[in-house]
């Protein structure tokens, strides 16, 4: 059932260990051989669900090292163009998209309107827009 000598003689071990630990779970009904052949035929099964579990995890960690290396350039990206922003419009960017804070209390904690928020938020979104869809070199 296994792929090499090596899990072979783990799954054998891990058989043994099993018999001696459940023994005293054992009924007597049919024969003592196939009990244990059935504590091995499970763990060898189990073996390969394990194998296959880690062959998916390291082909989604591939996967993902592929896009968190995407993101990292979209986030280089990002903070290139927001450099590109007025020390106003970058602020109310932070403090509205990563804060959570409202217009309200931007308004508040700025010393301007409310209006003023929502127009310094709209127009340095459209500048980071703008950068992005241009394709701020990353270098």
């Amino acid at each position: 059932m296994l792929r090499n000598a090596e899990d072979a003689e783990d799954v054998l071990q891990e058989t043994f260990l099993e018999v001696v630990r459940s023994i005293r779970h054992y009924r007597g009904e049919g024969h003592l051989w196939g009990w244990v052949r059935q504590i091995a035929a499970s763990k060898a099964l189990m073996r390969i669900r394990r194998e296959q579990v880690r062959e998916a995890e390291a082909f989604d960690e591939t996967t993902a090292a592929g896009r968190l290396g995407h993101n990292v350039g979209q986030a280089v990206d990002l903070e290139r163009a927001m450099q590109e922003l007025s020390e106003t419009g970058r602020a109310v960017v932070w403090l509205h998209d990563v804060e959570g804070y409202t217009h309200e209390e931007i308004a508040e904690m700025m010393g301007k309107t409310v209006s003023f928020s929502k127009s310094q938020l709209a127009r340095a979104h459209a500048r980071l827009r703008r950068a992005l869809e241009a394709g701020t070199e990353v270098g």
